[in-house]
């Protein structure tokens, strides 16, 4: 009869142990955030679409997938477009590397990102 008990034991021990090691990224927003965007893109395209105001200016703040966008329905190239559209910011900023902006490429980056004109 103990070995059985010590038998369960360890396999709860074991499972205990996994959930732990398992939900530890879980606690970093940037892998939280990616795993929603995988998961559920147009949950994700909600939640992460923010809008910041103060000193009476507004910023809006919109996640993106990349290449992602060329496979997901909920959260396609269509919804960015749309946001952009509606909004007509006076700015947009995207996302870009240093090193290539020096060399004039202003359209180096991920699949939302614009053309080289």
């Amino acid at each position: 009869m103990r070995m059985k008990l010590g038998a369960k034991t360890w396999w709860l021990g074991g499972l205990v142990f996994l959930l732990a090691v398992l939900s530890v990224p879980l606690l970093s927003s940037e892998i939280r955030s990616f795993l929603v965007f995988q998961i559920a893109p147009g949950y994700a395209r909600d939640g992460h679409f923010l809008r910041l105001t103060g000193h009476g200016q507004t910023v809006y703040l919109l996640g993106t997938i990349h290449g992602n966008h060329l496979r997901s329905e909920a959260y396609s190239l269509w919804h960015i477009q749309a946001v952009v559209q509606n909004l007509k910011p006076d700015l947009l900023l995207v996302e870009s590397r240093p090193e290539e902006l020096a060399k004039g490429n202003w359209g180096d980056g991920p699949i939302e990102m614009p053309s080289p004109a």
